[in-house]
């Protein structure tokens, strides 16, 4: 028998032990999974409050309106279509300026010395002035045409080089913030895991574990975490993707607070949206001015058998001077003509004739051209714009899936802390949560993808389209 002191000391030491292992089987849990809960419940996507201090401060001055304006300025695309523009411009006035009068003057002044008497020694002055002015030049008129196209053309370059700046910025934003989303989440499941994982080593080496489920727990984490590490190093690959564009180095972005997609949404049913395509696509107008171009190339090449009419006026003035060994004399001549030429060609061998013939092929290819350009952006288009009313569906349905699952977690919890539910259950509803979560974030930023898409095919995606899209997404500075 024991001394009864020993045996109450026994029995004291029993009793707390046995509290510990409640405490590490019941309490611990349910601290990590309040935890769980806390993090999963954060529907506003990204909080500032997830980020180190060193980059809020950092991240608050990058804004997607102001990576635009670094994107513009850095873009070589961007600045030879501008330089482009220009060049078009003044090849117009150029080809303007051979409609005008074109005025010349020549000057020469000669002295003629041979050193033989009874010779001819003198000197001489020539003054020229001409004018001419085109009354019917069919070719320059038409290279009038074809500058005056131009440069509407490459306006419309310049337009589309902005266009695509503005689509892969912002597509490349929104991608980030997505990535963005799925790394915090995965961050949060695995330190709640981790939490879980602890617990669950005391428990097993207290004896209410079985090695089966504490490998299964540990599996779990291992696998997060290494997932979490593959998304780390894929992220960072999508910003290098955004640093490249704007040529600074960029490691992260300013986190919206939450996300209102109401603005994003179509006022336009699908047979308006594609007319709206077929009216103000940057691409489709592009293919219409190039169809243009070559109607004015054929015009023109008919033109080479239209006759050529031309003023032409002209003013001379010579002075000359003689210098013999017996007399010196001075003669003066001036003349003035006005008159116009005329130009007709008669017979090239059949070259002129040949030459519109191409051109008219090619003006029917450039037409067939434009004609599949034209079912091209009207597919995309009927595409996008189902995609768009399909992400609607799909938000509100993760929605409700995101409250399925945070009350099936909720249950579950309760369920573990009355011993009705294990381990696993719990385990199973927390991955369900968190990805749930995901997926309902995901699906937002893929509708806002989608809409800069969207308005691109409708030729609306520019800086005050990027506007709109800062006032989506709520950045907390």
């Amino acid at each position: 028998m024991f001394p009864r002191a020993t045996y109450d000391s026994s029995l004291l030491i029993l009793l707390t032990g046995c509290m510990v292992i409640i405490m590490i089987n019941v309490i611990n849990p349910l601290r990590a999974e309040e935890k769980t809960l806390h993090h999963a419940s954060k529907i506003k996507t990204f909080t500032d409050d997830k980020l180190p201090t060193q980059q809020k401060n950092a991240a608050s001055t990058y804004g997607l309106e102001r990576l635009y304006q670094m994107a513009k300025d850095f873009d070589k695309n961007v600045r030879m279509a501008a330089y482009q523009a220009e060049a078009a411009g003044y090849a117009l006035k150029k080809n303007k300026g051979v409609l005008l009068p074109q005025v010349d003057i020549y000057a020469s002044g000669k002295i003629y010395d041979t050193k033989q008497p009874y010779e001819e020694n003198y000197t001489g002055t020539d003054y020229q002035l001409n004018v001419t002015q085109p009354l019917f030049q069919a070719e320059a008129l038409y290279n009038k045409n074809l500058a005056e196209v131009a440069v509407h053309r490459e306006q419309l370059n310049y337009r589309i080089a902005l266009k695509n700046l503005a689509m892969q910025l912002a597509s490349a934003y929104f991608a980030i913030l997505k990535q963005e989303n799925l790394l915090i989440s995965l961050q949060a499941e695995e330190a709640a895991l981790q939490n879980q994982f602890s617990g669950a080593q005391l428990s097993f080496a207290a004896g209410t574990l079985s090695v089966v489920d504490l490998a299964d727990i540990e599996a779990q984490y291992r696998a997060l975490a290494a997932r979490r590490i593959a998304q780390n190093n894929t992220l960072k690959s999508f910003y290098d993707g955004l640093s490249n564009m704007i040529g600074q180095q960029l490691d992260h972005l300013p986190y919206p607070e939450h996300i209102k997609l109401e603005g994003l949404r179509l006022q336009k049913n699908l047979h308006d949206f594609i007319q709206i395509v077929n009216e103000q696509n940057l691409e489709l107008l592009q293919e219409k001015l190039a169809m243009q171009v070559q109607k004015i190339q054929y015009s023109r090449a008919k033109s080479a058998h239209y006759p050529e009419l031309q003023l032409e006026a002209s003013h001379q003035f010579s002075k000359r001077d003689d210098h013999l060994a017996v007399t010196q004399s001075t003669e003066y001549v001036e003349m003035s003509t006005l008159g116009i030429s005329f130009h007709l060609p008669i017979y090239h061998g059949g070259s002129i004739s040949a030459h519109a013939d191409q051109q008219q092929a090619l003006l029917r290819k450039q037409i067939a051209i434009w004609e599949q350009k034209k079912l091209e952006a009207e597919e995309t288009a009927r595409q996008r714009f189902r995609e768009h009313e399909a992400l609607w569906d799909m938000i509100a349905a993760n929605k409700r899936w995101f409250d399925a699952a945070e009350k099936s977690y909720q249950a579950t919890q309760s369920g573990f802390a009355s011993n009705t539910r294990n381990q696993t259950d719990l385990l199973n509803a927390q991955s369900k949560l968190f990805a749930a979560q995901r997926d309902y974030i995901a699906t937002q930023y893929d509708l806002i993808i989608n809409s800069i898409e969207l308005s691109s095919l409708s030729g609306t995606l520019d800086a005050d389209f990027l506007q709109l899209l800062e006032k989506v997404i709520s950045i907390k500075q």
